[in-house]
């Protein structure tokens, strides 16, 4: 009986299979699935603070993500804190109930 080798090249008139544009597109599709999404550093309680870029369109996206966090509490947002550098910037927000905010 002869064994024959194994081809481990492409065969005549035919393409090698090319596996890495496949990975590279899974790759992309994976990394991305989060890029909308913006989430709190530390979430305690009713504490939120957020590292964002230093831009306005960040400092509005942080700020819709904690609007939503505090409305799903049934509760509003309210700013305690920003420190920026050149770059970057830390926020603090606070989840409080309206009628405590208000005074009632």
């Amino acid at each position: 009986m002869l064994i024959q080798p194994a081809q481990t090249g492409p065969q005549r008139g035919r393409k090698a299979p090319i596996p890495y544009p496949l990975s590279l597109v899974t790759a992309v599709i994976l990394a991305c699935t989060g890029c909308g999404a913006i989430y709190p550093r530390i979430d305690e309680g009713s504490y939120l603070t957020y590292d964002h870029a230093f831009s306005d369109a960040a400092a509005q996206a942080v700020f819709r993500s904690a609007e939503k966090i505090c409305a799903e509490r049934k509760r509003i947002v309210i700013k305690s804190s920003s420190t920026c550098s050149l770059t970057e910037c830390t926020t603090h927000y606070l989840c409080v109930d309206q009628k405590k905010n208000l005074g009632v």
